[in-house]
């Protein structure tokens, strides 16, 4: 794990680095494990880079491109890239999120999603809202020309109701769905929220201020706010600072505000202590 955030570090075997994509911070590998000090390592991951190594070794003679933060560094990599897939120089490109996004390739006649439960299961509201973007974004991709495509999508919850509208294109089904959840649990566009995220720099302080808090807000209800929390946030801790947060829900934004402000002034004279007041979030974690 990163040495100051709670996330794993991601494997680099260009630069054969451990990186954080949170703070940036990098580690070398060791030869050994740190607890056992076993040296029988092997790079298990199922990254972009192991996608590549595992197609080369099925099929040596695929001409592959890699489309990712690594690759598309230097001026004009990402233009190139594509312009050599256009051109019939490159058989497959294989990347993140940035390969499903607006190119227009008229003989690309299969598209395909490794691991799609990695974005329908993030603890967000807007998880399948954004997962049905990318997944037909992607699948858009193929059959744009003469030819038929075909969208291949690896998942373990092939039974969830996304798939359905992704495999027929159906925006307007899948709104109504996702319509009809939203106003169920009451959130946008239903409702306002404001998220509140405390930052410590140890956990203890964290977890003393956060119970005080706790206790205070269950005394000072607001007519019209529902607050949700404050428990500790999905991703615990970034650069050294320990993360718990709150969601304020209700219809009227100035009662929102108001609330925001009352916690705010409820923690305000604590040390050391990181504050960040979102509005309309659009990152829950």
């Amino acid at each position: 794990k990163c040495l100051v955030c709670s996330i794993t570090l991601t494997y680099h075997k260009n630069t054969e680095s451990l990186n954080c994509h949170y703070c940036g911070s990098y580690l070398k590998p060791q030869d050994a494990c740190p607890e056992c000090k076993s040296t029988k390592l092997e790079y298990i991951g199922t990254g972009i880079q192991k996608i590549e190594e595992g197609l080369k070794d099925l099929i040596p003679e695929l001409r592959m491109a890699r489309m990712d933060r690594d690759t598309t560094t230097r001026k004009l990599s990402h233009y190139r890239m594509v312009k050599d897939m256009e051109a019939g120089k490159t058989d497959l490109l294989l990347g993140t999120q940035m390969v499903a996004k607006g190119h227009d390739l008229p003989d690309v006649t299969l598209a395909a999603v490794i691991s799609a439960d990695v974005a329908l299961n993030l603890p967000d509201f807007r998880s399948a809202e954004r997962a049905f973007q990318l997944f037909t974004q992607l699948a858009g991709r193929a059959g744009r020309g003469d030819k038929k495509g075909e969208v291949l999508i690896q998942t373990y919850e092939p039974d969830n109701y996304i798939f359905n509208y992704v495999s027929r294109h159906d925006y307007i089904g899948f709104y109504k769905k996702e319509i009809e959840l939203r106003s169920e649990l009451s959130y946008p566009p239903f409702s306002k929220l404001v998220r509140i995220v405390f930052g410590f720099k140890t956990k203890s302080t964290g977890e003393k201020v956060i119970k005080s808090l706790s206790a205070r807000l269950k005394r000072k209800e607001a007519a019209g706010v529902t607050v949700l929390g404050p428990v500790i946030a999905p991703i615990e801790k970034i650069k050294n600072l320990y993360r718990w947060h709150l969601i304020l829900k209700g219809k009227n934004s100035k009662s929102l505000r108001q609330k925001a402000l009352e916690i705010s002034d409820m923690v305000k004279e604590i040390k050391d202590l990181k504050i960040d007041i979102d509005v309309d979030p659009i990152n829950m974690l």
